[in-house]
């Protein structure tokens, strides 16, 4: 059976929902911004700095373009948007076209991508 619990606002605390005649007081549980206990910090291999604390952490996260995630509902999240194939296919076409066509600045970005390689 699933623990639920409630607010009691008698006894000012959180409580484990009754069930029948049975009842066990709930106890409060702290949730800390620190990340030096236990594992001595956290390293964000987005910028690779340690971070002892979990807001800065996910500060460093979101200024790198990153998303974090955990039992949060993913409903507010919103999924990168995907090239389609046919959209890849029309992209090569016209580089082709454009290469062959002699454009300066198709010959340029060209040349360019062969450096890399």
């Amino acid at each position: 059976m699933r623990t639920r619990f409630i607010y009691d606002p008698d006894l000012d605390c959180v409580r484990e929902k009754r069930v029948g005649n049975y009842f066990v007081e709930a106890t409060t549980s702290i949730i800390t911004d620190d990340l030096k206990a236990g594992v001595n910090g956290l390293m964000n291999h987005a910028d690779g700095r340690m971070y002892d604390g979990k807001r800065a952490f996910e500060a460093a996260t979101r200024r790198a373009g990153g998303v974090t995630v955990g039992n949060d509902s993913m409903a507010s999240v919103k999924p990168p948007s995907l090239i389609g194939r046919d959209e890849i296919g029309h992209t090569i076409k016209r580089s082709i076209e454009e290469l062959r066509s002699g454009n300066r600045d198709a010959l340029i970005r060209h040349e360019r991508t062969q450096e890399g390689r």
